[in-house]
């Protein structure tokens, strides 16, 4: 199994999110119900552009063929 250079990455970021949680209901009180809504709240956005690979959005000329064959990419 590899592992991409991202992992590292993506390991520390949900350390640090697992840890704020923590803090938030143990220090401050905050109840978890909250804790984990907020945390999907978050969670859409970043699946949303993991999902798109990051890529912009091609026009509407682009998408339907009338654009010029030679300036899309393949």
């Amino acid at each position: 199994m590899s592992t991409g250079s991202s992992r590292p990455r993506f390991q520390t970021v949900i350390l640090v999110a697992l840890g704020a949680a923590a803090v938030a209901v143990g220090i401050f009180g905050v109840p978890l119900g909250t804790v984990l809504l907020v945390g999907v709240w978050l969670l859409c956005p970043l699946l949303m552009m993991g999902m798109h690979g990051g890529h912009a959005h091609t026009s509407g000329s682009e998408r339907s063929g009338r654009g010029d064959p030679a300036a899309r990419e393949p």
